[in-house]
């Protein structure tokens, strides 16, 4: 029952989904939405830099 509470309760939410810790009910605060942003970022940014690196194989680069 809980869990169809709280699939109703996002789909309602619609836009603002992403505002809310749905473990605890709790509507997040800006300071822990850039958190969540920056963190997000990093590790995009870093599996980008990682799948690049490893696309630049030693065969590849001598000539």
């Amino acid at each position: 029952m809980h869990k169809n509470v709280v699939s109703e309760a996002k789909k309602q939410a619609g836009e603002h989904v992403e505002l809310v810790n749905w473990e605890t009910g709790e509507v997040k605060t800006k300071w822990r939405m850039l958190k969540e942003d920056v963190g997000r970022s990093v590790r995009e940014t870093a599996e980008s830099t990682i799948k690049s690196f490893n696309e630049c194989s030693p065969e590849s680069r001598s000539g």
